[in-house]
């Protein structure tokens, strides 16, 4: 009896040995199919979910760099800085969609005078027949583009959708040269006689702070000739222009000129 009762408890211990090895091997077995799963996952996601390198759009969506001119690597630096001085000859492949007070460029030949579309412009419509601005750019490709409006958008500043005829512009350039170089150019100053309820250096303070985030969002360059011109008053000195409506005086598109060329901009990596 003693034997046969010894007999079972060797027989117990055995099954229970084989039942302890069989969950060792059941546990190693998923821990190694665990293992594989997650390299494998690991795998999938380095070879398959690699971020592509993107850009933003003038129109703010991200695209491939490898699908545009521009690349992910390629961002502005603003305001553009001082720069050594290009040759009188960067304004002969340099376009100008400006103010009509910007006149003066041509006139006093700082820029050709072909080279330049002036207007009335106001922001949201830039790009509309009205102002002829798509047949000039379609005319002939320039290495440069500088932008100055929003004099007559000062009270518009709140609008979300302000700058969205700038990001059409910007585009339609880019359709006809995407290698081209877009700078934002700041509203100048008004003189303490130009002043007005609509138009006040405070009003084109605030615009060009806007005008500077958009651009820099945008990779757009943006130049800064309102801190260039301001004086301590934080209006336009009564010398730089006409006693007599808005227009500048001569020495004044030469000085403008004269910023421009030490002026170009640069990208950072």
């Amino acid at each position: 009896m003693q034997l046969l009762l010894m007999s079972e408890g060797v027989i117990m211990q055995v099954h229970q040995e084989k039942k302890r090895m069989k969950f060792r091997v059941s546990f190693i077995f998923l821990f190694i199919i665990a293992s594989f799963v997650a390299c494998f996952a690991l795998y999938m996601r380095e070879d398959f979910d690699v971020a592509v390198p993107t850009m933003q759009n003038v129109d703010g969506s991200a695209v491939n760099a490898e699908s545009n001119d521009y690349t992910a690597d390629k961002t502005v630096v603003n305001p553009v800085p001082q720069s050594e001085r290009a040759d009188d000859t960067y304004f002969n492949t340099a376009a100008f969609i400006v103010l009509n007070n910007m006149s003066g460029l041509a006139d006093y030949k700082v820029v050709p005078r072909e080279n330049m579309l002036c207007g009335d412009f106001l922001i949201k419509n830039i790009c509309s027949d009205e102002y002829g601005t798509n047949a000039f750019l379609q005319e002939e490709s320039y290495d440069s583009y500088y932008i100055e409006v929003g004099m007559n958008d000062l009270d518009s500043i709140n609008d979300s959708d302000l700058f969205d005829g700038l990001k059409q512009l910007a585009e339609t350039i880019c359709s006809v040269n995407p290698n081209a170089d877009i700078y934002l150019i700041s509203l100048i100053p008004v003189t303490a006689a130009n002043e007005t309820e609509d138009v006040t250096n405070v009003k084109i303070s605030a615009f060009n702070s806007a005008l500077l985030k958009f651009a820099t969002e945008n990779n757009l360059f943006y130049l800064d000739l309102n801190t260039y011109f301001v004086g301590n008053d934080g209006k336009l000195p009564e010398s730089k222009s006409e006693k007599i409506g808005d227009r500048l005086k001569r020495d004044t598109y030469i000085e403008i000129g004269e910023y421009i060329l030490t002026h170009i901009g640069e990208y950072s990596a």
